[in-house]
């Protein structure tokens, strides 16, 4: 929901182009009170076999999660030009990604899943706790399976399922097909940057099949 008449006038804009492109249902709006997730689950009370999310990167990947392993397909619409979605569907902006639901092209994905409990599509990005000063001890530790951990101090971690977005890439598909890769090679991959909240610049890389380590 938003009250922002902007944005309500995107939400509008989409609801009418998925009807002229015809693809018609149910559409619902989550309430402050509801979980993405769970209302994902009650349309799959309802027998629905598609459930299209539309709107910021964390609710597409909640939505997401309640779908996992039902046979359902997730259709996915970014409100964002910044989306990680953008890069996986290869398209800059939620009326290109109308458009291409209609193919209904499936792409089965890994999933990234934290503490037994939460569970991501593309990426998480885990910081230091913001009232911690540079000269206090803001230790990041993240485990994987108990197999390896991944560690740094007062710098953010990335624990990504698509890869990390390259300045260097020869183009959007390329960039495409290879966050398709990502998707589906049963295995995440971490990104710390190597000085205090750099940005963009070079990345320490483990691979995730929780043995090799690769330092571009």
């Amino acid at each position: 929901p938003t009250k922002n008449p902007k944005e309500q006038k995107i939400q509008e804009e989409i609801k009418i182009k998925l009807q002229t492109l015809g693809i018609v249902g149910e559409c619902v709006t989550l309430s402050l009170a509801e979980e993405a997730r769970d209302l994902a689950r009650v349309g799959l009370r309802k027998n629905y076999s598609t459930v299209v999310a539309v709107g910021s990167d964390r609710l597409i990947n909640e939505v997401g999660a309640g779908l996992i392993e039902s046979g359902a397909v997730l259709g996915v619409i970014p409100l964002f030009e910044e989306s990680d979605f953008h890069t996986i569907l290869g398209t800059k902006n939620y009326l290109e990604a109308c458009d291409i639901l209609p193919q209904r092209k499936v792409l089965t994905v890994d999933c990234g899943l934290i503490n037994s409990a939460k569970t991501f599509i593309t990426k998480v990005v885990i910081k230091p706790k913001r009232e911690l000063s540079l000269s206090e001890n803001g230790l990041i530790i993240v485990n994987f399976d108990g197999d390896f951990q991944a560690e740094t101090k007062l710098c953010e971690i990335t624990v990504s399922n698509i890869g990390i977005k390259r300045t260097d890439q020869p183009g959007e598909k390329e960039e495409t097909d290879k966050s398709h890769q990502s998707l589906a090679d049963n295995h995440l991959d971490v990104f710390i940057p190597d000085q205090l909240k750099e940005r963009g610049g070079f990345f320490t890389r483990l691979f995730g099949k929780k043995s090799e380590v690769e330092k571009p």
